[in-house]
């Protein structure tokens, strides 16, 4: 996604904790994902892969996201981050264009949601 590894990079400068949960059912496929991470400099606190499509393994208080079925199986105490595309604009989340645009609004008006400190961003296999 355009400007996520400046979004990723402005939450942990504001002392955020970046948890990253991908469905990687292979090994192959986790070790593959490391690398493009590495290779991107996409800095994160932890990491965690799933065998199955339920991201709701780690718990989290803030999800983004553009796929509705992760979004929506979140409970309601998450703040729901949807990345708009043209299959998710009917997702039950607030929706930014960019990954970026929300951490702009997250750090220029430094704003503390409702005490949430960890984002979690969700990867999907392509």
């Amino acid at each position: 996604y355009e400007g996520a590894v400046e979004a990723v990079k402005l939450l942990r400068e504001q002392g955020h904790v970046i948890h990253i949960v991908s469905y990687q059912p292979s090994l192959k496929a986790q070790k593959a994902t490391l690398e493009w991470l590495n290779i991107n400099n996409i800095e994160f606190d932890n990491i965690t892969f799933t065998n199955i499509k339920d991201k709701t393994c780690v718990p989290c208080d803030v999800i983004i996201d553009d796929c509705p079925e992760y979004i929506d199986s979140e409970p309601e105490s998450v703040l729901k981050v949807c990345i708009n595309h043209s299959y998710n604009m009917d997702c039950n989340a607030i929706h930014f264009d960019s990954i970026y645009s929300f951490a702009k609004l997250i750090c220029n008006f430094d704003l503390n949601i409702m005490n949430r400190n960890n984002f979690i961003i969700y990867t999907k296999k392509e």
